[in-house]
């Protein structure tokens, strides 16, 4: 592995288990959580959205795979950017870039402000992305530990997927009356877990794989 201060080659003793490994996780954890309800979050109003900006099937299709598109180009140096700028501060970018992504849907008022607005998320997609494997590389040294905690992470953003598509029209939207509000309200989901993940990130120590 790199040995840039951000992944290098993890210990692999049983001693080397740091008591704020799990802390660290859960904030990871929670940013790609957020990172699954803002990436499905426009699906569940595609018929609200199309009625309110005149978007045609075909543009609302092309919207829909913005950030897919811009995610595979992006994505080759996402783990660059991780290496060089370290795992706190790459999270928190990727993080706010998906928070400027979530608002900016909320405030389109076309296809093109629309799209731009869904392409953004494929820029701090990687990031985020990418800082997940990092931080069970650097923080668990058991593979035990390692295993269930890549498939924590993976599952997270499935999670926040299928509670965007559970909630959105069943609760959300009849309480805002608003698909601008319920992305809104949706976007939330990545700014509270952003912000704790800054909070535990100052507070912890060097973890064990970076020695």
């Amino acid at each position: 592995m790199r040995r840039s201060g951000v992944i290098s080659q993890p210990l692999v003793g049983s001693g080397d288990r740091h008591p704020y490994r799990w802390v660290i996780f859960s904030g990871v954890a929670g940013v790609y959580f957020g990172f699954g309800v803002v990436a499905t979050s426009l699906a569940p109003v595609v018929a609200e959205v199309r009625a309110d900006l005149s978007l045609s099937r075909s543009a609302m299709g092309l919207t829909l795979g913005a950030w897919q598109l811009v995610y595979i180009a992006t994505a080759p140096v996402g783990g660059r950017i991780v290496d060089r700028l370290g795992l706190r501060r790459s999270l928190a970018i990727g993080g706010l870039i998906i928070t400027a992504s979530g608002l900016a849907r909320a405030a389109a008022g076309d296809l093109v402000t629309l799209w731009l607005a869904v392409a953004l998320f494929g820029f701090g997609g990687p990031l985020v992305s990418a800082c997940a494997p990092t931080a069970v590389a650097l923080w668990f040294s058991d593979h035990r530990e390692r295993r269930l905690a890549v498939g924590a992470y993976t599952a997270a953003p499935a999670v926040g997927g299928i509670g965007v598509l559970v909630l959105s029209n069943s609760v959300l939207m009849p309480l805002t009356g608003s698909w601008r509000w319920t992305m809104v309200i949706e976007t939330g989901a990545i700014v509270a877990p952003l912000l704790v993940w800054l909070i535990i990130s100052a507070r912890a120590p060097q973890p064990p794989g970076a020695a």
